[in-house]
């Protein structure tokens, strides 16, 4: 999906953002994909962050995404990616660049069970 008028891409600036990568050798979905804020809930603060690192899934029905979800029904069950940076939803949908291959650092991701492994083997090399 690429851009939609209207959303906006915000950066929370964490200077660690690409601590879950375990090589500068990537490809990432650059012209962005678009995150659904409605799928993220609240801190304390009201803020609504998804994490660099967290896995991802393509929800069937809008073409957006949102943090994977082995059981979800809504096509996040098959994990795509993982979230280049950090950001925050708290004023809407977001666009955000989307790792699609590379290697990553297990125990820096979000989210990434068995199931999500399989979906993204042959894309990343997982390093324990």
């Amino acid at each position: 999906m690429g851009f939609t008028a209207g959303l906006r891409r915000e950066s929370l600036g964490v200077s660690p953002e690409y601590s879950f990568l375990a090589s500068e050798h990537t490809e990432v979905k650059r012209a962005g994909v678009t995150l659904d804020a409605s799928l993220v809930g609240p801190d304390s603060d009201g803020n609504m962050v998804l994490h660099a690192g967290t896995v991802l899934g393509k929800i069937t029905s809008s073409g957006k995404y949102g943090a994977y979800d082995n059981g979800a029904g809504d096509g996040r069950a098959t994990a795509v990616g993982f979230l280049l940076e950090s950001v925050n939803l708290k004023d809407g949908d977001v666009v955000a660049a989307m790792l699609v291959h590379g290697a990553v650092i297990v125990p820096r991701t979000s989210g990434l069970d068995v199931s999500g492994r399989g979906d993204l083997a042959g894309r990343f090399f997982f390093v324990e």
